[in-house]
């Protein structure tokens, strides 16, 4: 079967480094030195921006255009998973003045944490600019290559949004503890802004429209099947599996009945086992004999 993929951006080719900037520019009429600064450096491992209330200057290939601003994401990231090489830039209405998809521009502007319908409505920020002063440097550059949300890529936590222990956390004015690994509300923090790939998608929803510009649509990776586990055949990690309802292995979540789980592993070495995981699709065991 031909494998079906979206491409979309996370709200959440090396052309022109961030270090071919080789000084940073004055704010003008202040005398002060604007730093330069790559865009995970502005977006930081967190759900607030280290640079937030700075003026910056960063720099990114523009990789999608909306009717009010448009995405730039690092064409080479730095690669920590943990901080999105992606962000969003807010133009206005009609996004008068904005640059083409492929474009390679320089930003100057002050980091904001935009939080949509304000404060008040509980809504995470966005880590963003609003009208920078613009440089187009370059045109037709290739986009960096998606990050896939899937098997084939990095899988999204499914069971815990936010960690109980962290409970209660104001996310709009204090960066919690950042676990993307774990935490699906910090996962996709770390893709904001960023071209993300959503492997095998199937649609879980109807097609929500808000105005004439922009919809949402509910989706699942790899057809909705359930999540691999990947298993330490460790007789501690035996015991930690079998004895809790809330299963985590390396950046893998699936919720169990310990009993059930129980009886998998009893499965071992049996036919029981291949038409089990032949069902499952995607359930792998170890054998811990």
């Amino acid at each position: 079967m031909k494998s079906r993929l979206i491409t979309l951006f996370v709200l959440i080719t090396l052309i022109f480094p961030i270090g071919a900037i080789a000084t940073g520019a004055r704010a003008a009429g202040t005398g002060v030195e604007i730093p330069v600064v790559s865009i995970p450096e502005i977006q930081g491992a967190g759900h607030l921006s280290p640079y937030r209330g700075q003026t910056v200057t960063t720099e990114g290939v523009v990789t999608g255009v909306a009717f009010d601003g448009f995405f730039v994401q690092d064409p080479v990231g730095d690669g920590n998973a943990d901080t999105s090489d992606g962000m969003w830039v807010f133009m206005g209405n009609f996004c008068n003045g904005c640059p083409a998809v492929g474009d390679h521009v320089q930003l100057t502007d002050r980091v904001d944490e935009f939080i949509p319908g304000g404060a008040g409505t509980g809504n995470l920020s966005t880590t963003d600019m609003a009208f920078p002063n613009l440089t187009a440097l370059s045109s037709g550059n290739p986009l960096p290559a998606p990050v896939v949300i899937g098997r084939s890529g990095r899988i999204a936590p499914n069971v815990v949004t936010i960690s109980e222990d962290e409970l209660p956390v104001n996310l709009q004015d204090d960066p919690g503890v950042f676990n993307p690994d774990e935490d699906g509300i910090d996962f996709y923090e770390s893709l904001e802004g960023m071209l993300v790939t959503v492997e095998d998608a199937v649609a879980v929803s109807a097609v929500r429209a808000f105005g004439n510009f922009s919809s949402e649509l509910f989706v699942l990776p790899n057809n909705g099947h359930p999540q691999v586990i990947q298993c330490d055949c460790s007789e501690s990690a035996a015991d930690e599996f079998l004895g809790n309802e809330l299963l985590y292995y390396p950046k893998i979540f699936l919720r169990v009945d310990p009993a059930s789980c129980l009886r998998m592993f009893y499965l071992a070495n049996t036919d029981e086992l291949d038409d089990l995981i032949e069902r499952s699709d995607s359930l792998i065991l170890c054998d811990l004999e």
